[in-house]
């Protein structure tokens, strides 16, 4: 730090940088000090000033790059080999499909097309504004109507959330609820109004081991962790799920990413084949003795036509399928 940095700091000066005014020295000393600096000593403090801010600026940002780097091994290890590129090409037809809108809501305006910028006034102004109250309305929802994990509710579940957040580099815990799904079994991620939440089911819980159910946490982590709802790029790709079958064929290269970190963040491969499975069957009574490899051997009995069929416009793969990948990569 300069020296004039700390003789002022050292005299309690208190300057205006707004103003480029020094207030009125309560001792002595300062107003000896400022005598002897005059208008150089102002024009030195601002400068100071300003090169202490853009050093925070930097360190801030180098800060944050870090915890990026230190989390994308994890993730890039683990992600699905097709996923980035169904991405890039979401990425380039949403891009051409961005592009042909703005030529044409300018092609309106220059042709005083009052009719037609109307419609891309209430389209642009309309979406954004539903999807905004919509995920409002849901958070209210979750948080008036589910309950939300912490340290004194589900302390197990929650310390769960908590460590697999840690090891994916997550910068902060999603916000976790668990509400009563009326015996359907699912879990999901999400992110409303910027923050990021994961739900969880109760039937899910209750059938399920608890390294089962750390699978399904890691799973829906692996959701964020990934950037697969960063708002901006579902964005720019949305208009790229347009292309027959390139949505669905992105999302489950996602689902097997995200079974990838879950297995990860289990810590033991068996569980997570086995949390698949129990989706299958859902019946807790038969968790534990189920057959996992005679599941997996299942996928060699699916038709071949019609299994591509009705995989093809799915956004999961089937279980069958996800099972082997675990087993293959576990290998």
């Amino acid at each position: 730090m300069p020296e004039i940095i700390r003789r002022l700091l050292a005299a309690k000066q208190r300057t205006d940088f707004r103003t480029n005014k020094f207030r009125k020295p309560a001792h002595a000393t300062q107003l000896t000090f400022l005598r002897a600096y005059g208008k150089q000593s102002r024009s030195r403090i601002r400068h100071h000033h300003r090169a202490y801010l853009g050093r925070s600026f930097l360190l801030r940002s180098r800060t944050a790059l870090t915890e990026s780097h230190l989390m994308s091994p994890i993730i890039q290890r683990l992600r699905h080999d097709n996923e980035v590129l169904y991405k890039v090409l979401l990425f380039i037809f949403g891009g051409f499909i961005w592009l042909g809108v703005i030529i044409g809501f300018l092609g309106a305006v220059a042709m005083h097309n009052h009719a037609t910028i109307a419609v891309y006034i209430e389209y642009g102004i309309g979406i954004p504004a539903f999807l905004l109250i919509s995920a409002a309305l849901y958070r209210a929802k979750a948080f008036g109507n589910m309950v939300l994990l912490g340290p004194e509710q589900c302390p197990d579940l929650y310390k769960a959330v908590v460590e697999g957040a840690e090891k994916l580099g997550l910068p902060k815990t999603p916000t976790t609820f668990i509400y009563n799904s009326q015996g359907i079994m699912n879990a999901f991620a999400r992110r409303l109004l910027g923050a990021r939440y994961v739900f969880l089911t109760s039937a899910l819980v209750e059938v399920q081991s608890d390294a089962q159910v750390r699978f399904v946490i890691g799973h829906e982590l692996g959701h964020h962790a990934a950037g697969h709802l960063d708002p901006l790029k579902t964005i720019l790709m949305a208009p790229g799920h347009f292309v027959p079958f390139l949505g669905p064929a992105y999302s489950r290269t996602r689902e097997y990413t995200c079974d990838q970190v879950g297995a990860y963040l289990c810590a033991d491969p068996q569980a997570a084949r086995a949390s698949l499975q129990m989706l299958g069957c859902g019946c807790r009574r038969l968790n534990g003795s189920l057959n996992i490899e005679a599941f997996a051997a299942q996928e060699q009995m699916v038709p071949s036509i019609a299994g591509f069929f009705t995989e093809i416009v799915r956004s999961h793969p089937r279980l069958t399928r996800r099972v082997s990948a675990i087993r293959d990569n576990a290998a």
